[in-house]
């Protein structure tokens, strides 16, 4: 679990314009380049982020990236954030 800086985090971040949780699934879609690869940060309470899926990268899939998370059972309240890697 890290704690970083409002100003850091905006240095870093990507939006992500499109959601959906159906079920035990969330699905994310934000826009992307190629040759690009993202982690997906995610957090309970927009301070403390932990690295999901287990902070393994996720690699481009041209101008738009989806990807869908499965959880044992849904969150009840959940935020992400995308971090651009190396």
């Amino acid at each position: 679990m890290t704690t970083r800086s409002d100003a850091f985090r905006r240095s870093i971040r990507a939006d992500i314009p499109m959601m959906n949780t159906l079920g035990n699934q969330t699905t994310l879609t934000w826009d992307s380049l190629p040759d690009r690869s993202w982690v997906i940060e995610i957090s309970d309470d927009f301070t403390s982020w932990d690295s999901e899926p287990g902070g393994e990268s996720v690699a481009s899939q041209g101008t738009s990236t989806t990807h869908v998370l499965d959880y044992d059972s849904p969150p009840s309240r959940r935020f992400y954030s995308l971090r651009k890697t190396p």
